[in-house]
């Protein structure tokens, strides 16, 4: 075994370093990514759902059944969202850990220096709040508590939209339009 001054053991924390540094910017770009994404499902979901309340009654009366797909399709978006961000999140996970792998072993020689407690296949899952661990990391739990909940939300905000609002806008719009609207509603 080679002690830690030799140009051997040095060219292999070099190498260790390399790829860790590697790594570093690869989570950095996975962990933005999913940022990104997760403020971009916010601003969209919260647009559409919104829109039906920011029309006004000409607009209303108009287009009356597409305000009602307007939450719908703000559904699926977050749906939608939520299958991207697994994919990412798993990346992230497998970028991390092999982060904190490889920064272990180039700098495991330092006296102040503690290792990261790995994810390991063996380790029984944790539970956070509501949703199973399953080796998610804080971070990553918060991003799907954070998208169940705008979910949530916007199944509650649907139906109080055909619950009430609906009622009300049938009142305000003439008869012919009430008409053509049931007309785009019915199959």
């Amino acid at each position: 075994m080679t002690d830690p001054g030799t140009p051997r053991q040095d060219e292999a924390n070099e190498q260790a370093r390399a790829v860790a540094t590697y790594l570093w910017g690869e989570y950095q770009y996975r962990h933005d990514l999913v940022w990104q994404l997760v403020f971009r499902v916010t601003a969209v979901a919260t647009l559409l759902l919104i829109a039906p309340l920011l029309a006004n009654d000409t607009v209303r009366c108009a287009v009356r059944p597409w305000l009602v797909a307007l939450p719908v399709i703000a559904i699926l978006v977050i749906l939608v969202a939520c299958f991207v961000l697994r994919s990412e999140l798993q990346l992230l996970r497998k970028i991390r850990n092999a982060y904190r792998e490889v920064q272990n072993q180039a700098l495991h020689h330092l006296e102040c220096w503690v290792p990261h407690e790995l994810c390991s296949a063996s380790a029984t899952p944790k539970k956070w709040g509501l949703i199973p661990s399953r080796g998610f990391k804080h971070f990553e739990q918060r991003v799907v508590l954070f998208l169940l909940l705008i979910l949530a939300a916007a199944l509650f905000f649907l139906i109080l939209f055909l619950a009430f609002w609906q009622d009300e806008l049938y009142k305000q719009c003439p008869v012919g339009n009430l008409v053509i609207a049931l007309s785009f509603a019915l199959p």
